[in-house]
């Protein structure tokens, strides 16, 4: 701050203050200068590999029923192709009502489109079955 002292004929002299404000701009611009270069450059895309899986797991084989799904969507209950959606829903409640201790394990292949395993979970919920897992499609 820069006080100079004013005289001022017509009354009581006073304190006229000014502030150079140029340094101030300066410095500003020039720390935001260096904030734009120094920060890096983001692309909008993701690039995501996930892990491969590296040891097997330990199921008991006998206690669960896979459900694949193949790249084309088709549908299959341990290996038996389920033609439609009716034999799915009909499956599903046969296996919650008889089998209530088995675990269900989704297995769809990486090609396979997102609809059709949502489509199968939904329908594995709707049958009462509360045991559902994901596995990998080495594990088959």
């Amino acid at each position: 701050m820069i006080a100079k002292k004013t005289y001022n004929f017509d009354g009581p002299s006073s304190m006229l203050v000014h502030i150079n404000t140029t340094p101030l701009i300066d410095v500003m611009l020039v720390l935001l200068i260096m904030l734009i270069i120094t920060i890096p450059v983001r692309l909008h895309s993701v690039d995501l590999n996930l892990p491969k899986k590296t040891s097997k797991l330990t199921v008991d084989k006998r206690n669960i029923v896979k459900i694949n799904i193949d790249s084309f969507g088709n549908v299959k209950i341990n290996n038996r192709l389920v033609d439609n959606r009716k034999d799915l829903k009909i499956l599903l409640k046969n296996i919650a009502i008889q089998l209530p201790k088995k675990k269900v394990y989704i297995i769809s292949h990486p090609k396979s489109i997102y609809a059709d395993t949502a489509r199968v979970l939904f329908e594995v919920r709707k049958a009462g079955i509360s045991e559902i897992g994901f596995m990998d499609i080495v594990d088959i």
